[in-house]
């Protein structure tokens, strides 16, 4: 997980500061009629001490003023360069500190007047699926979180990618990107019991992105839920009819569940063997692992190491 955050990190918090020259976010110029050398002047000035300001809201405060009284200068460019620069900080600052509403608001500016600006959606999405795993576990921001990263996949797959990012490197990590997109998508789903969108979302990270042995533990527990709600069923049957045609039919859609189940963790172990930072996770699931596979194998572990080794052949990505 570490790795993909730093990958956020690079290719839309860095990438946002390379925006301060974005024209595009506060649309045409004014009109043709040119200011006059004084009013150039005044401009100047004011471009000048909105450079040299440090308060960032101030900033954002004196160039869109700055806008709005010379709207036809040579300067207004720069105008919207300060004021995406102090956009981007403010957001920045908000994210560090711990503020999502303000990140969320001052995002949601910057995509109400540029809808295809990907560092934000991207920014934004990650910000989103962290705020929900963290500490608090605040799921507030997932419906924006996946909206943001259905844009954001969209743009991708027409050959979008960030700003201040070189091409050869996006094409290179784009696949890992994408596939944690569609697992963030995913995730979100499984916490709101949506278990059968959830699990095409997972299906599609692991296209993009074989190798995130989180995927496969997702995975498993929306075979786990399926397990228990059909277990669950079986343990309430009579005696009398757990042996009858029913209770053998019942049997009959449980088994290919937990052989699901076990594909799931089989993968899991398969890509997260040998990565330390999947230790606790591989830990805590041994157990729970081992007990799925010895009910399918008579209650024997023999063969579980084999069962990995070939799943590792169906993800040859680094």
């Amino acid at each position: 997980m570490r790795k993909l955050s730093a990958l956020i990190v690079t290719f839309c918090l860095t990438g946002l500061l390379m925006l301060g020259l974005s024209v595009r976010a506060y649309g045409q110029e004014g009109g043709d009629k040119k200011p006059d050398a004084a009013t150039e002047k005044k401009a100047y000035d004011t471009l000048q001490a909105c450079i040299a300001e440090k308060d960032f809201n101030k900033k954002l405060d004196m160039a869109r003023t700055a806008l709005g009284l010379y709207p036809n200068s040579q300067y207004v460019i720069y105008f919207k360069g300060q004021i995406n620069e102090a956009r981007n900080n403010l957001f920045d600052q908000a994210r560090k500190e711990g503020r999502p509403a303000d990140a969320f608001r001052i995002g949601g500016e910057v995509l109400s007047e540029d809808p295809e600006n990907l560092n934000y959606l991207l920014t934004l999405a990650d910000y989103s699926v962290v705020l929900a795993k963290g500490k608090e576990k605040d799921f507030s921001y997932a419906d924006k979180g996946t909206e943001y990263a259905k844009k954001a996949i969209d743009l991708i797959n027409n050959n979008k990618r960030p700003a201040g990012v070189e091409e050869a490197k996006w094409n290179q990590s784009k696949p890992i990107l994408l596939g944690k997109l569609h697992q963030d998508m995913g995730f979100f789903l499984l916490k709101a019991n949506k278990d059968d969108d959830a699990l095409k979302e997972f299906g599609e990270a692991s296209k993009f992105n074989c190798t995130d042995p989180f995927t496969y533990y997702f995975t498993a527990l929306i075979y786990k839920n399926k397990y228990e709600g059909l277990s669950n069923d079986y343990r309430q049957m009579p005696d009398d009819k757990k042996t009858s045609d029913e209770g053998k039919a019942l049997l009959e859609k449980i088994n290919p569940v937990i052989d699901l189940i076990v594909e799931s963790y089989g993968k899991m172990w398969a890509v997260s063997e040998g990565k330390n930072a999947y230790d606790g996770l591989r830990n805590a699931l041994k157990q729970d692992f081992e007990e799925f596979y010895k009910y399918r194998h008579e209650g024997k572990l023999d063969g579980l190491d084999t069962f990995i080794s070939g799943l590792k052949s169906s993800c040859t990505q680094n």
